[in-house]
């Protein structure tokens, strides 16, 4: 027998009521999730802290904290987790945001598409050509062969001025960071760097090549910026907790500071990111950076778009619910883990008269309900994890449902992590059954 096609669906309905009481909550989902979660108060957490900057400084002083750098209204920080909420608590701190979102290489072709011949030619209406001559371009990627002809000058001396490894602490750190290993242009040209390599299969030498590269290799394949002077991040994939996205500011920083230094223009690549998020550069991350950016003359970033143009990771319809009950269906893979993560973002005026419900249901062979949970509003979920369990027709467990809401700058967010869970058997035959159920439910 063909077993039933059962999927995921989230409900959305309208409810006529006016806007929702202003959100108390200034942290994100996974912030909640480390403060609710079995973890030492002592464990140190990377935050950035939205509002008075004297104020949360000073309190990150007197609570065994450090801050690493300010961007603007935004302090990126460490702190114990057991002063966290401490911080959240000061009315002059508008919102707390750590990240949970893991790190994927993200990079594309780029030199005919984008006419780099032509520019670096003069070709009119350009005054002259450009070839990187007195810049700094940073790579914040997975490292550098700084052994490469591409990143040595013709007498053989490097080009590469630093190269920040996260993922080493065989040297001196860099402060205030007081993480990773630097290694400076005469620490390469002396042979005392061999302890980097680039951790990603050459990622990262290949987007510094695009960037950066002379040609001197093969006379040939020169990169958009070959004259330029390079500094090379390598950040770490693998950060437990996914605190990468508070060292990727780290590197911005780090290397407009070191190009400020020798009074250089500066433009950094980052072919790195997430597919999770807004993706409105509205959370603090997104915010500090731009900060950084708009500090000083001569400041310029770009960033991989990525490379799931065809994945369909976000649902169109969403955007334009109409006046009744509307869902989506959402297929479990088991490839990817044992859960269905789900974010929804939008203005406060769109999500206010919206209520949400998570079920599941048989697709195929018609339609048999499974289980429908309850619904809710985004500000019954503000600033709190909720759990619930998604029960069968069968009272066997589908799976458990953790729920959070949160509002900042003008919009909300609804997340929805839904996790299979295993079974009570009570007999060989209701395990068939059962088991049919639950993996079938998110198939």
């Amino acid at each position: 027998m063909k077993k039933p096609h059962i999927s995921l669906l989230v409900f959305l309905l309208f409810i006529l009521q006016g806007a929702f009481a202003q959100d108390l909550s200034k942290i994100n989902f996974t912030l909640a999730k480390k403060l609710s979660g079995p973890f030492s108060v002592t464990r140190p957490v990377a935050l950035f802290a939205q509002g008075d900057v004297g104020i949360i400084q000073n309190y990150v002083q007197q609570n065994s904290g450090k801050v690493k750098f300010v961007a603007g209204d935004i302090v990126s920080l460490v702190l114990p987790l057991g002063a966290v909420n401490g911080l959240i608590a000061l009315p002059s701190v508008e919102a707390v945001e750590d990240n949970g979102m893991q790190l994927v290489a993200l990079d594309d072709s780029m030199r005919v598409r984008n006419n780099i011949n032509p520019v670096q030619n003069g070709m009119a209406p350009l005054p002259q050509g450009y070839d990187g001559s007195g810049v700094v371009m940073g790579f914040i990627d997975s490292g550098i062969d700084f052994s490469h002809p591409d990143f040595k000058h013709a007498n053989g001396s490097t080009r590469v001025l630093y190269i920040w490894d996260h993922n080493l602490t065989v040297g001196n750190a860099p402060m205030p960071y007081n993480y990773g290993t630097e290694f400076t242009a005469a620490d390469i040209d002396a042979g005392n760097a061999s302890a980097h390599v680039d951790n990603s299969n050459g990622h990262g030498t290949h987007v510094t090549g695009m960037g950066a590269g002379n040609g001197l290799a093969l006379n040939d394949h020169k990169g958009a910026a070959p004259a330029a002077d390079i500094i090379s991040v390598c950040v770490n994939w693998n950060l437990s907790d996914n605190d990468w996205l508070t060292t990727v500011a780290d590197a911005v920083n780090y290397i407009y500071s070191k190009a400020y230094a020798l009074n250089k223009p500066c433009v950094i690549n980052i072919s790195a990111g997430t597919y999770y998020g807004s993706h409105d550069g509205k959370d603090l991350q997104a915010q500090a950076i731009s900060n950084l950016i708009s500090q000083r003359n001569g400041r310029s970033l770009v960033c991989a778009a990525g490379n799931a143009g065809n994945i369909p990771i976000h649902v169109q319809h969403l955007h334009t619910a109409a006046n009744d009950t509307s869902f989506t269906w959402f297929n479990f893979n088991p490839a990817y883990g044992n859960s269905i993560y789900l974010e929804m973002w939008a203005d406060v005026a769109n999500f206010t008269q919206m209520k949400f419900a998570v079920g599941a249901d048989n697709v195929t062979s018609g339609y048999e309900l499974q289980t429908m949970g309850n619904y809710y509003t985004v500000s019954q979920n503000l600033g709190t994890i909720h759990t619930d369990t998604l029960w069968g027709v069968s009272g066997n467990r589908i799976a458990l449902v953790q729920r959070f809401a949160s509002l900042s700058n003008g919009r909300y967010s609804m997340i929805f992590n839904i996790i299979r869970t295993a079974l009570n058997i009570a007999s060989d035959s209701l395990q068939r059954k059962q088991a049919n159920l639950i993996y079938g439910v998110f198939r």
